[in-house]
This record gives C-alpha cells, structure tokens and sequence, in this order.
C-alpha cells in the first residue's frame, strides 16, 4: 500500500483532545485497496514454469513512525558514524571523546528524539528488527539519560582545545592591532588630515569647526561623493596623501585583519560557564566522574589565559581613551572598522592608479590621432611654400651660370654689356687691327 506521511498524535496527548472522541468509521478497504496498492502489490506471480521452481523471495515491510523526510536526515547522519547504534550509545554515557569526531557530535545533537517521537517509539510493541534505522536508533538513544545535555557536554569537551587555541590567537591579535594603532607615525600623521578636509567640507554647518572625530567615521568617507560623482572624497584625500607620502600608512596596520576576526570576550565566558559542572541531579556518576577529570585540567588551561586577557583588555580600554572613544565599544567592531578603512585606501589607491594609467593612455593615442589628422589647408600651404622655394632657388642658380656665346655669331647686346664690363673692371683683351688686310 501506499504510505500517508502525517504526523502522529501520541496517544496519551490525543486522549484529552478531539482525537480522543473520534469513533471508527467504517470504509471500503477493497475499494481503498484497489486504489492505492504499490506497483509491487500489483504485479501477479509468474506462471510456473516446468520443473521446480525456485521459492520467490518474501519482501519485508519496514515499520515507519516518522516522516520521510526525518527518516533521511536521520540516516544521513548516522552513515556519517562508524559505530553501532548500542557503541553510540555507551560511546556517549562513558564520555569516550576518543570514538566521535566533534562533527559526528553535532550531527547527533541536530537529531535527538523529541519529546513526541519518544512518546511514539515507547508506544511501539513490535519487533523492532521491522523497523527503519532511525527508528531503530531512536529506540536505543532514548535509553541515556539526559541525553541532550551529555551531548552538549560532550560537545564542550572536543571543541575546549579548539576554543582555548583561538582565544590565545584572538589575545595575542588584539594585542598586536592596538600595539601598531598606538606606535603608527603614518596613522598618527593621516587623521590630521582628514580631519582638516572634513571640516573643511564642512564648513559652515553644525558638523564644522570639529576638534576630531570618531573612528567610525572613516568608513563613510567614501559616501560623500564629487559633483560630477565620478570620484568621492576618499579617493580625494588618498590622493592627497600620495602626494604627501603618507598613503602607505596601511602597512603599518597589517595586524588588524586578524584582530577584527576575533570574538574574545565571548569564547572566555563560554569557557567559563563550560566550566561550571552541570547539575549532580541531571548526570549519571560514571559519566559525571570522567566530566570532572576534564573540568579540573581545562580550569587550570583557562587560569593562565585570564592574566593575558585582562592586560590585552587593559590596553584596549587604555586605547579607546586616547582617540576619545566610548568605553563600551566592542574590540572586534573597532578592529573590523579600521581594517575596513585600510582596506578600502587600498582599493582607492588602485582606482587612482588606474584612473592615472587611463589618462596618460588617452592624452598620448589624442596626440597621435591630432598629429595624423593635421588640416589640410596647412598640408597645402606648407606644399606651396616648399615649391616657390624651389623655384626660386632654380632661377637663383640660373642668374649665376656663365654664357657661352656659338661661333661666329655676332654679339648680342648682353653679351657686349657684359665685355665691356669685364674690360673695365680686369685686364683688357688684345684689340684686333681692323685695317689689316
């Protein structure tokens, strides 16, 4: 048959409500039958064929109290787990950190029974071979005692070594990121001048004539935008501090990146309050017995953690009072604030950069293409120009270049005008005798 995947009513909780007056009522099961049998409840036996035939094997039916959907997420956290259902149990009554992973830990956490599919199982009187494997497990996890609160202990217990670790980096990161805000000449140097921009900018409000400001407000420099708004102030005043030489003022800041990761305050209180025994009522002796074996090493580890905590935490309170924050800001929020600002004059210096690269590029192809495309009226004069010299320097050439008069020929005037000038001027030719015969 197919199944109706609702979920039940515990018995004892039904009595008392609608439910418990409901009589039955009669229905036509061959009708229902018919209807909603499953394709396998469909299909005949084949015929016998000759000889002995081989026994077809019987199917069996799986008993499912919870919905599909829990069965699966069940199952897939089980397949995660290589243990029987009954070693999960005592896995988790005698404390053996050493047989589930802190991920395995969490999956069971996320699938504990609830109170009414407790109330469901415990209803149950079959054979439990026919039921599902969440069932089934389900069935044999509901036997511990406080189950929830031993996996949350036994949570606590593999995840100390990782929460101890962090809270040595978180110190030791906060302690380097106040270090290098309080000892930074490039940072020192730089809040000077945002603040003259600042006031400048706002001059003549009420947010003028500042005497300094919050930290925070670094990050919203990037809001005030130019009124082209192809820039913005912060890319303004990166570039000004380019100028300065003050723009490299980041990297003296490299611990806060680490520093605003950290939760500090939070992972010391979750340790200490871990730390605390649950109550004597809720765990069993044995289980109680290996807790506190863990409880007594983990208080020593936490004790030499709290004298570094309380000096980071003395500089910190020490570091808001110098740049005039409130004593009640978070350190993460402030780290997460500064690291962002450093990050973001990064990014405004590379668009600066690129813009500059841009520029340059535009300003040498424009001088290519007005070269290539002088007008053509100068092209023109230029060509006239180039050609009178030419001629002119041909007719200079032709003036000076001696004539030699043909034989025989009478002389014309020119040619007389220039012996005369010769004559006068250098050693006169010999005369010829006219009256020789």
């Amino acid at each position: 048959m197919k199944q109706l995947a609702w979920n039940k009513i515990p018995d004892r909780k039904a009595r008392s409500t609608f439910w418990g007056q409901v009589s039955t009522v009669p229905v036509d099961f061959a009708a229902l039958e018919s209807l909603f049998c499953s394709n396998t409840d469909k299909k005949t036996a084949p015929a016998a064929a000759t000889g002995t035939a081989s026994p077809t094997p019987v199917k069996v039916k799986l008993v499912n109290i919870l919905d599909s959907k829990r069965s699966n997420n069940v199952a897939i956290a089980l397949s995660q787990i290589k243990l029987s259902y009954d070693e999960i149990r005592d896995t988790i009554i005698q404390l053996k950190t050493s047989q589930l992973s802190l991920d395995s830990v969490r999956a069971l956490l996320k699938n504990i029974p609830t109170p009414d599919e407790i109330e469901l199982l415990k209803a149950y009187s079959g054979d439990r071979a026919l039921l599902g494997k969440a069932e089934q497990f389900f069935i044999t996890i509901i036997a511990v005692p406080e189950l929830e609160i031993k996996l949350c202990c036994f949570e606590f217990v593999l995840r100390y070594p990782q929460l101890t670790s962090s809270i040595w980096a978180g110190i030791n990161a906060l302690s380097l990121g106040i270090e290098q805000l309080m000892t930074s000449k490039g940072f020192s140097q730089v809040l000077p001048v945002i603040l003259s921009i600042g006031n400048f900018i706002n001059s003549g409000s009420f947010r003028g004539a500042a005497s300094g400001f919050h930290l925070d407000s670094l990050v919203k420099l990037a809001d005030t935008r130019s009124s082209s708004g192809n820039t913005n102030l912060l890319r303004y005043i990166v570039y000004h501090l380019e100028n300065m030489g003050l723009a490299n003022f980041t990297s003296e800041l490299s611990g806060l990146p680490e520093a605003s990761k950290l939760e500090l305050k939070r992972g010391v209180s979750a340790s200490q309050e871990h730390m605390e025994s649950p109550p004597q009522s809720e765990l069993d002796e044995q289980f109680k017995k290996t807790l506190s074996s863990f409880v007594a090493s983990a208080s020593a580890e936490l004790s030499k953690l709290e004298p570094a905590f309380d000096k980071v935490k003395s500089d910190y309170e020490h570091f808001l009072e110098h740049f005039g924050e409130d004593e009640d800001t978070p350190p993460e929020d402030m780290m997460a604030t500064l690291s962002q600002f450093c990050t973001a004059v990064e990014d405004a210096r590379e668009a600066n950069k690129k813009d500059k690269e841009q520029a340059e590029v535009k300003a040498k192809r424009d001088n290519q293409i007005k070269r290539a495309t002088a007008p053509s009226e100068i092209r023109n004069k230029a060509g006239t120009i180039r050609g009178f010299a030419a001629k002119l320097k041909k007719a200079v050439n032709e003036q000076q270049r001696p004539t030699t008069p043909e034989p025989n020929a009478a002389p014309t005037t020119e040619t007389t005008l220039s012996t005369t000038t010769t004559t006068t001027t250098g050693t006169a030719p010999p005369t010829s005798n006219t009256n020789q015969p």
